[in-house]
């Protein structure tokens, strides 16, 4: 009889534990979830930022290329109309994006794969914005080095030629680093915490295993 007893406490015993545990993987489940969604929103308000604005430069940046190249102001149109269209465009690439975090937040199943999606999503970006920087940056440093020089009038032609070449190799490494150390402050936290939550996440399913 009092081993009975002792069973039936024992299965109750385990039973309890069984379903606090479980408690406590829904509530770390829903914990990560929340964090998630908070540093997603803010990923997507910082987004909708830049597409805003890149794609009012690109548009407003591309008529005054089309207007200097009418006024002949051959140099700055040309470069303007190589650098404003890439800010279009990158604000463009930006809305694809936008819309894709969108998506993937409504249709996706699982939280993991949601997260996992949005770190590559931000990563693209990431490399769309240093590239289109380092383009950028190192055509109109060869620009207005270009026209800075012209006017010093004791150098020789091939030595302002020699100097704007050596500028425009040194700048794409210039911007690349001041790029890339924007673009880390910008959402390089945000990464990290996505990406700790995927940690968790994983650290969850296998504990659920055991």
């Amino acid at each position: 009889m009092e081993l009975e007893v002792l069973k039936t406490i024992w299965l109750e015993t385990v039973e309890k534990k069984s379903i606090s545990e479980e408690l406590s993987r829904d509530d770390i489940r829903q914990a990560i979830e929340l964090k998630s969604n908070t540093v997603i929103s803010k990923i997507r308000k910082r987004l909708r930022f830049k597409i805003w604005a890149q794609t009012s430069i690109g548009l407003l940046g591309s008529i005054m290329a089309v207007t200097l190249l009418l006024k002949e102001e051959i140099a700055f149109g040309i470069t303007y109309l190589v650098v404003f269209p890439m800010f279009l465009a990158l604000g463009i690439h930006k809305l694809k994006h936008y819309r894709m975090i969108i998506d993937f937040q409504r249709a996706s199943p699982s939280l993991r794969e949601t997260i996992f999606q949005i770190i590559d999503i931000v990563k693209k970006v990431i490399a769309a914005q240093i590239l289109t920087a380092v383009i950028t940056g190192t055509v109109f440093a060869a620009l207005f080095s270009y026209l800075g020089l012209e006017k010093i009038t004791w150098l020789e032609p091939w030595q302002q030629i020699s100097m704007v070449v050596l500028i425009s190799l040194i700048s794409p490494l210039l911007f690349y680093k001041i790029a890339k150390r924007g673009q880390q402050k910008m959402f390089g936290n945000y990464l990290k915490i996505l990406e700790e939550n995927v940690t968790e996440l994983d650290e969850q399913n296998e504990n659920q295993k055991i």
